[in-house]
């Protein structure tokens, strides 16, 4: 991954992170799609994406990150307490279907936090 997992957290000022920009993912992995999530959290970096894009991602993403199929993912957020989102660019509809399935996490409107990264160089 480009950016390291801690330093996105730290710039959300959140324990979770949740990416939705089709551009924001692909600049996080390297893997151009139509629809999915990236969820960040402390332990580990997770791309969340159907069947037509599992096997490409397999074979091009960095190995640290996770390739989990999209229904796992309200599950999982069952466990996370609050999740900054970028709510710059998540659509009305897009987030009240999030909200209704993580109704046990709190979201946190975030805005810019990967594209500040995009706006920068790094060296890691």
């Amino acid at each position: 991954m480009r950016i390291s997992p801690q330093k996105i957290l730290t710039a959300a000022q959140t324990n979770a992170f949740l990416v939705s920009n089709i551009t924001n993912i692909l600049y996080l992995t390297g893997l151009q799609i139509s629809v999915g999530y990236v969820l960040i959290t402390k332990g580990k970096t997770r791309l969340f994406v159907d069947a037509r894009y599992s096997e490409a991602a397999s074979k091009s993403i960095d190995p640290s990150i996770q390739i989990c199929e999209p229904k796992t993912l309200p599950g999982l957020m069952q466990r996370v307490k609050e999740c900054g989102y970028e709510g710059d660019t998540l659509t009305c509809q897009r987030f009240r279907a999030l909200k209704k399935s993580f109704h046990k996490t709190k979201l946190i409107y975030k805005e810019g936090i990967i594209e500040e990264f995009r706006r920068a160089k790094h060296d890691d």
